[in-house]
């Protein structure tokens, strides 16, 4: 589908696909008040009334692009205000009537025909949609083991285990790995809504292809915003997780002269020192858990998810951070 829009001065430009349509609305070259034309009409208005832009605007807000606000209430001279609603009236009256002519023209057959038609879409762009939908869910999971894979190289347990936890080089490169931890989390995130993105361009694509795959895009763009969103409660889990971790080692390293350490674990001269120790260590337990709790929800609505990935592609869940890999 290709647009056409003008800029400030009039200057006529044309925008191949939908694809070419998103980029122009993310960096604001295409407003809600950019006049805006779809294939060869004539016709320019307003973007924000036109249904493709809509749609596009919408799938930058929700794939966490730059907002793309409605535009402010124009103002008219008084001059022309009249003759506006004038000519506003009388295409309303028009459509009326034309409506009322139309429903008064299709006889009754024809109407239980539309009453009974199937709604949603049909088997073949439920297949396409699946189709996708595993692609994305897929690829997440690879990125999650890929992410749990790295956490493993950081041989944490070992870190906060005998004379390891009084290394203060030690401690301090937890902090760091802390740090990197979040960036790991945040890029995953990025990743997987350059590919949502993506991915709901080729679905539009598709659909315009093939009028077999009426409603495929919209269909796989409210599909990834809800993998999107359960992805982004698996980021909040690993963003605790990083946070707790940092402060686990900040506190060790700043109580350095007030434990020992017995069979491997710190024992504190101070009641309320241990009570913190263990408070942060049961953080990350319960962190695990919600983990776990959060993969087998998803599982359970999504029963394909994985199963076309290899083993070793697969990431484990439910992982203790102190205490090595998940073996679920």
């Amino acid at each position: 589908m290709r647009f056409r829009y003008k800029d400030d001065r009039g200057k006529v430009t044309t925008l191949p696909d939908v694809a070419a349509l998103l980029k122009a609305i993310r960096e604001g070259v295409v407003t809600p008040d950019t006049l805006l034309a779809r294939g060869d009409d004539r016709t320019f208005q307003r973007a924000e009334l036109v249904v493709a832009y809509q749609q596009a605007a919408v799938a930058v807000n929700r794939t966490g692009g730059p907002r793309v606000a409605a535009a402010p209430p124009r103002t008219k001279a008084p001059g022309h205000a009249g003759a506006g609603a004038r000519i506003g009236i009388g295409v309303a009256v028009m459509l009326v009537a034309l409506a009322g002519w139309r429903i008064h023209t299709i006889d009754r057959q024809h109407a239980a025909a539309f009453a009974v038609a199937p709604t949603g879409p049909g088997p073949v762009t439920r297949n396409a949609i699946a189709g996708i939908a595993t692609e994305f869910a897929d690829s997440a999971a690879v990125a999650q083991q890929r992410l749990a894979s790295w956490i493993e190289r950081q041989r944490l347990p070992e870190r906060f285990r005998g004379e390891a936890l009084h290394a203060g080089s030690s401690l301090r490169g937890v902090r760091h790995a802390a740090a990197q931890y979040r960036e790991e989390v945040d890029s995953l995130l990025v990743r997987s809504r350059n590919l949502a993105v993506m991915l709901v361009q080729r679905a539009d694509s598709a659909e315009v292809a093939d009028p077999g795959l009426t409603g495929l895009m919209a269909a796989v763009e409210d599909v990834l915003v809800r993998w999107q969103r359960d992805l982004t409660v698996y980021a909040d889990i690993q963003r605790t997780a990083a946070l707790t971790l940092d402060m686990l080692a900040t506190f060790v390293l700043e109580r350095q002269r007030s434990f020992a350490i017995r069979e491997g674990k710190p024992v504190f001269l101070s009641r309320d020192d241990a009570a913190r120790f263990r408070e942060l260590t049961d953080n990350l337990a319960e962190l695990a858990v919600r983990e776990k709790a959060w993969a087998d929800a998803l599982a359970s609505r999504w029963p394909s998810w994985m199963t076309s990935l290899a083993e070793a592609e697969r990431p484990r869940f439910g992982r203790n951070l102190l205490s090595g890999p998940a073996s679920n």
